[in-house]
């Protein structure tokens, strides 16, 4: 303190111990007078804006990689100084303005002026509940702030009464009771503020956010966009039209009508059949589940027929009885050895009119009930085989049924590669999801073109003739 500045230096000297005027920094955070801290967080601050602009720049070309960027490293630059600074809010007013008018609109290609404020709410959340992970900091300060003290409460006494050890009697897993209690604590913050957004959002986005929030469904935004696995949106524009469906803002240079005649709109497109993308999306998801069994399963088919009935009846009228009846994957050896197992995938499109009002888990119980009805009885009569409805929605997320055999997948391959079962299920849930992901941006900007638009410019019967005429050797 100033007033004992000299007292301080006369008593220390000697010692090795430095007497500084003013204040000094203690890793991310300072301490010392009200005037040292004020600067350095000033300093502090005007830094982290440098930073967000720069990488505002970047997202301009590359908004994948910039979100990720920003989610996983730049917004744990400031998370100390919010835990151990209370006056740290005071300073934090610029660094939200820079996140919310320009990092954002870049991320989505859009004004800032027709960002609605509650979806600025919805943005700051984690993605496991429809957020981007990109919080608010001016908001989370106060919170940080008090979780730190908490947290370091026993730890804060201990000093202050010079004991090296935790009182007798004290359980030692208190801290991690206190972590619980903290996490327990923002996840109901987080779903209240979820809550109070969706309050004043239109019916779309409510019904959007529920099936976005379904484990698994958000990996596109919560996942490094690693190469390797295929998981960047590399396309700016691909990272664009994403982010806007899952937001329900509008999209630019869609067409007006679609070629099957009726007015086009992002929810027509991804119900639309003509082109055949929907199904398209159907087949990601089987060829994907196809790929990852082969790697532990001896014999796998895609596409088999089945067995042709010889006078059997069943018990649905639903099922199928047609000759050329098949599952998109047959596996052996999968559930127990040396018996078949048959899985056949249905991607349903939650914005559909026909789903109105109903919960997730209801609709995805009625297309499991739909695929059992329809195969069920037949495989296990006929086949003597396992038969597995796989019903996914085509926002990411999974059936019962399908979860179960995903993560049955899941323990063959962890054991296979000697890896951790969370981190192989992990993998699974973020490949699906951005299967669908993938799937949904090209039925939304996919060319659909009826039959007999374009003809070839040369007959296949012209070719022997062009070869000899040309002087064209094979």
């Amino acid at each position: 303190k100033p007033h004992t500045f000299e007292a301080a230096q006369h008593a220390f000297e000697g010692t090795g111990v430095m007497v500084v005027e003013g204040g000094a920094r203690d890793l991310g955070a300072a301490v010392g007078s009200d005037i040292f801290v004020e600067r350095f967080l000033q300093g502090k601050r005007d830094e982290w804006v440098r930073m967000v602009e720069r990488l505002t720049e970047i997202a301009r070309t590359q908004p994948h990689a910039a979100h990720s960027v920003f989610t996983r490293a730049l917004k744990h630059k400031w998370t100390f100084s919010q835990r151990t600074m209370k006056v740290l809010k005071n300073h934090l007013q610029p660094l939200e303005e820079v996140i919310s008018e320009k990092f954002i609109p870049s991320l989505l290609n859009i004004d800032w002026a027709a960002i609605p404020s509650h979806l600025r709410q919805l943005i700051g959340l984690p993605a496991r509940l429809g957020g981007m992970g990109i919080p608010n900091p001016l908001e989370e300060a106060p919170h940080c702030f008090n979780d730190s003290v908490e947290l370091t409460g026993e730890l804060v006494r201990l000093i202050i009464t010079s004991q090296k050890e935790p009182l007798e009697g004290q359980n030692p897993d208190q801290t991690k009771r206190v972590k619980q209690r903290i996490k327990i604590r923002n996840i109901k913050r987080h779903e209240a503020t979820r809550s109070q957004v969706l309050d004043v959002a239109d019916p779309r986005l409510k019904r959007i956010m529920e099936f976005t929030s379904e484990k698994g469904a958000s990996a596109l935004y919560s996942m490094r966009p690693l190469r390797e696995f295929g998981i960047p949106l590399e396309a700016k524009q691909d990272w664009y039209d994403a982010a806007r469906m899952r937001y329900g803002i509008p999209i630019d240079n869609l067409p007006v009508d679609c070629v099957c005649g009726a007015p086009y709109s992002v929810d027509h497109s991804q119900m639309c059949p003509t082109g055949g993308f929907i199904y398209m999306r159907h087949d990601s998801a089987a060829n994907l589940f196809a790929g990852c069994c082969k790697e532990v399963c001896s014999k796998m088919w895609n596409l088999n027929l089945a067995l042709p009935l010889s006078g059997e009846m069943f018990s649905y009228k639903y099922a199928n009885m047609s000759a050329d009846a098949r599952s998109d994957v047959r596996v052996r050896s999968f559930y127990r050895r040396g018996k078949n197992a048959f899985f056949d995938f249905r991607v349903f499109t939650p914005i559909a009119s026909s789903y109105d009002g109903k919960k997730p888990s209801v609709i995805y119980k009625a297309n499991e009930q739909a695929k059992q009805r329809e195969y069920g009885e037949r495989v296990q009569e006929v086949e003597a085989a396992d038969f597995t409805p796989m019903v996914m929605s085509s926002m990411g997320g999974m059936g019962k049924r399908m979860e179960r055999a995903v993560k049955f997948l899941a323990s063959k391959l962890a054991e296979k590669r000697k890896q951790h079962f969370s981190v192989v299920m992990g993998l699974l849930r973020c490949l699906f999801s951005i299967a669908m992901v993938r799937a949904s941006l090209v039925c939304l900007r996919g060319t659909r073109t009826p039959k007999g638009m374009f003809q070839s410019a040369m007959p296949l019967g012209a070719i022997d003739v062009a070869v000899t005429e040309l002087g064209l050797r094979h």
